[in-house]
């Protein structure tokens, strides 16, 4: 008995001893990871991008070289493209028409919509459609584009050499039984056209729904591309890990004996006597051996890191928590939550409060952050900082956690130093207090109301978030900052906003730059978000004077970024001095 197949399959071309590169546009970045993505899923290996920009030659992106198209060898070649490229060059199709069907006699299984985009898709193709079929006995005797409707009686006559291509939305498995029961011994096509338009969507599972953020490997190779990469477990998720990173070209040398003695593992303790070595591990096995890790001296972004996603941050290995307020924090190791303090905590002092996320936080990295660098350049005894930013936060978080924390704490000064996260948030017509974590959370309550003694609340209406919002992302940020400053104004506290840098604004940017941003950025709407922004900010920096401009420090200096908005140490250093510069006066 035949089986139902794909009309479109994977190109047999892809499968040849060819050096594969697919086609890059900067505008389709996120096309292109699609398509990386798709090929990592299928365990095939691809050598690289192909450009016809020549200044693109030699940008790697998801630590993959882009390669100029005419110094491509093209005999020995496959340039892949999910899209028509036009004339820019002579690609092959990722998807083509599987290469079993009988080209020169089709029938077609329904007369509807699908069946006529596929009678004009097979005229391009060269495919003769010698009638189509359907169910309704209504269409029976008529014709479509000239084409002859016949009855589904018609199967037990139609010629065994003659392919069947079903091409309606639903029910493909239905019709198949249909057929197959009538006319077993006919070969049966799925016309799955709109999987050619999705296939980029679809993203790499491990396990269970468990998805691998290529994304974030863009940023890892920072860290990890010169160096030996070894893989904590023998499992088959630890296995899959494993073949990513190869087919990513990082340097793979092995899988970590995670107590189970597989051959050909090594142990952790073996790791160490290895050279430029970085350990991969799961969020799971690190926190059940972060004390290992930490007695054999491994430092999280030098020696080790989370395998997927792959963050620049400890986020999901530290104690993070649930906040009522803000959606979620984390647990300060000198006992204050959602913050991490330092100096002595001397009282009485100068208390200076920092808000922020990921870009400021204190206990995200391995390295200092520039509040750090700050109190060293304060250096004073009686003068604390509490470091209240944490990952992912708004304008719109650190105006609540001012609110209910900041104040209480009785500072002298307040900072706040953000605006990347405002300018690529998703808020639309999204009111911008309604935080992610909580929604989710009223989510589940509501649906389970009954359960929790909750049922009382309305049946028909859902939790609520707010009201719609009429104004953009840029006067949601500074209409925030201006409330945090009226507040604090209020009780006699000095209040600095800072305009945070990102690669988006930087002048001039090289290469390596250009390839941090291409990996980790995938929509073109966020490069003409940054653009607003900026330009909109320097419309009204004149008009408030406590704002200041930080976008500009790093537009002559190179190796600052880890990806678009995260920077390394000496990037803190210099954050840390140029604040220093305006806050001083009066400290």
């Amino acid at each position: 008995m035949n089986f139902l197949r794909d009309f479109f399959v994977i190109n047999p071309a892809i499968y040849e001893k060819r050096k594969k590169y697919i086609w890059f546009e900067r505008a389709e970045t996120i096309q292109a990871q699609g398509i990386l993505e798709f090929f990592v899923e299928q365990d095939i290996y691809i050598d690289g991008f192909a450009t016809n920009i020549p200044e693109d030659e030699g940008v790697y992106i998801w630590n993959k070289r882009i390669c100029f198209i005419d110094n491509i060898e093209k005999k020995d070649s496959l340039i892949l493209s999910g899209y028509d490229v036009g004339e820019a060059c002579q690609s092959e199709k990722i998807f083509v028409v599987n290469p079993s069907i009988n080209k020169q006699s089709v029938a077609v299984y329904g007369a509807g919509h699908d069946g006529l985009h596929f009678l004009h898709a097979a005229e391009a193709s060269g495919i003769a459609v010698r009638m189509f079929i359907d169910s309704d006995s209504g269409k029976t005797g008529q014709k479509l584009e000239g084409v002859a409707i016949y009855g589904t009686d018609v199967l037990k006559r139609l010629p065994v050499d003659m392919s069947v291509v079903i091409a309606v939305r639903d029910a493909y498995d239905e019709i198949d039984q249909t057929i197959s029961d009538q006319a077993p011994d006919l070969t049966r096509y799925r016309y799955n056209y709109r999987t050619l338009n999705d296939f980029t969507e679809k993203r790499i599972l491990l396990e269970g729904k468990e998805i691998f953020c290529t994304n974030y490997i863009g940023r890892a190779r920072e860290v990890i591309r010169n160096k030996k990469v070894f893989v904590y477990g023998t499992s088959e998720r630890s296995r899959k890990i494993a073949r990513i990173y190869e087919l990513l070209d990082f340097c793979v040398k092995g899988l970590i004996d995670d107590g189970t003695c597989e051959d050909n593992t090594i142990s952790i303790e073996e790791v160490l006597y290895e050279s430029d070595f970085f350990v991969l591990i799961s969020r799971k096995d690190y926190q059940r051996l972060s004390g290992v890790l930490e007695d054999l001296d491994l430092v999280m972004l030098r020696d080790v890191g989370l395998d997927n996603p792959f963050q620049v941050s400890y986020v999901g290995m530290r104690d993070e928590i649930l906040d009522i307020n803000l959606g979620h924090s984390f647990v300060g190791k000198q006992g204050v939550c959602g913050f991490s303090v330092i100096g002595n905590q001397v009282s009485p002092g100068k208390r200076i409060v920092v808000l922020g996320a990921s870009t400021t936080e204190g206990e995200l990295y391995s390295f200092k952050s520039w509040p750090e660098f700050l109190y060293k350049q304060i250096n004073r005894k009686d003068v604390t900082i509490y470091n209240g930013s944490v990952a992912t936060y708004t304008s719109a978080h650190e105006l609540i956690k001012l609110i209910r924390d900041v104040m209480f704490l009785k500072p002298d000064l307040v900072i706040a130093y953000d605006g990347a996260l405002d300018m690529l948030s998703q808020f639309g017509t999204e009111n911008p207090f309604a935080f992610d974590e909580l929604k989710r959370a009223m989510d589940f309550a509501y649906k389970y109301r009954s359960e929790i003694w909750l049922d009382h609340f309305s049946e028909i209406v859902p939790p609520y978030s707010g009201l719609e919002v009429s104004t953009d992302l840029f006067n949601i940020w500074l209409g925030n900052i201006k409330k945090m400053k009226a507040i604090c104004e209020s009780e006699q506290i000095r209040f600095y906003s800072f305009f945070q840098p990102t690669l988006f604004y930087k002048k001039k940017i090289s290469k390596e730059e250009r390839g941090l941003l291409w990996s980790s950025v995938t929509n073109i709407r966020t490069y003409e978000k940054a653009e607003e922004f900026k330009k909109r900010f320097e419309e009204i920096s004149e008009q408030y004077r406590y704002i200041y401009d930080l976008s500009d420090i790093f537009d002559n200096k190179q190796d600052i970024y880890i990806d678009e908005c995260h920077v390394f140490e000496k990037g803190n250093q210099l954050i840390a001095e140029a604040v220093y510069q305006i806050i001083s006066t009066g400290i």
